[in-house]
């Protein structure tokens, strides 16, 4: 099957009076927008259409007596020009892809957008993204060995202080763990027994009131 060609398609557009314009216009539109494959050939085709209305209009404005003619001549120029604007965006676009393609070494169906093709390999992959968050939790994990050696060290800091709190504990709570038996004698020197004398029960400090 031969390859579709802008002269090919539009062979039969314009059988009348201006064929050899409309041909000299596809030409200067295929050597300026140079397509390449059916879809470009296509959109080409439509651009040269739509140019050619739009002379057609312009020829009839002159003729126009009405205002529902200008009217109606408005509106089909507006459309023409959308049609333009529209193909020659999504020529651009077909263009560009092709050349990207071509530099990144891919080979994608023309219905395919490039800029939609590569966000989509550009898209996270959900396990790759969950085994990075493992990974990353594991390394905010504390090492079972640091652990250890802390708690170690937690505990030897606390022996230390309650050796030291030993150690500066008050005279009077050594004096006080140390009561003579009470048949000896007292402590004094009044030669009584420590029962009678000191260790009397007269002689304890009576509790302070609340």
């Amino acid at each position: 099957m031969q390859p579709l060609t802008l002269t090919g398609l539009i062979a039969n557009d314009v059988r009348t009076t201006g064929r050899d314009r409309y041909l000299q216009l596809a030409a200067l539109l295929e050597a300026e927008l140079r397509p390449q494959g059916t879809f470009e050939v296509l959109l080409v085709a439509e651009i040269l259409r739509a140019n050619w209305r739009l002379q057609r209009y312009a020829q009839a404005d002159e003729t126009a007596d009405t205002e529902s003619d200008r009217t109606a001549l408005d509106r089909a120029r507006s459309h023409a020009h959308t049609t333009i604007r529209r193909n020659i965006a999504e020529l651009r676009r077909l263009q560009t892809d092709r050349e990207v393609e071509s530099d990144l070494g891919l080979d994608l169906p023309r219905l395919v957008n490039l800029k939609d093709f590569l966000k989509l390999s550009e898209a996270p992959n959900p396990r790759k993204a969950q085994a990075d968050s493992e990974k990353e939790i594991r390394k905010n994990e504390p090492n079972p060995v640091d652990v250890a050696h802390m708690e170690s060290q937690i505990y030897d800091a606390i022996v230390r202080e309650q050796t030291d709190q030993l150690k500066t504990a008050p005279q009077e709570m050594k004096i006080r763990t140390q009561t003579p038996p009470r048949n000896a004698l007292c402590g004094c020197g009044s030669g009584q027994k420590y029962k009678r004398c000191c260790g009397h029960w007269s002689k304890s400090p009576l509790p302070q009131a609340a």
